[in-house]
């Protein structure tokens, strides 16, 4: 199953991102890495939280990059780690539309 692994649970409604999953319901194609506000200056525990929740990561998933540039730059890393590529979904504020890409 493809699931969406979203940077931050920032309250933005990211239902938009389900057909990139070929999960039944969100809750099943959503996982979150982060939740809320979070000090981009002491982020050892994030990325410690990250690592566990990107283990499951496999190659077909996508990683939903918002929130946070720190945020998203430790998740890329994590990631870039394990694999040499995997997608990722981008949104577009102009069109209010998520790209998807390979990095």
């Amino acid at each position: 199953m493809v699931r969406v692994y979203i940077v931050n649970d920032s309250g933005h409604d990211f239902n938009q991102a389900l057909e990139y999953s070929d999960a039944p319901t969100s809750k099943q194609a959503f996982v979150f890495l982060s939740k809320g506000t979070i000090n981009v200056f002491h982020v050892d525990r994030v990325k410690a939280q990250m690592k566990s929740k990107l283990d499951s990561f496999c190659q077909d998933d996508i990683l939903l990059l918002c929130g946070a540039v720190a945020l998203n730059a430790i998740a890329v890393k994590l990631l870039s780690e394990k694999f040499k590529w995997f997608h990722v979904l981008i949104f577009d504020g102009r069109t209010r539309k998520y790209t998807k890409r390979e990095i």
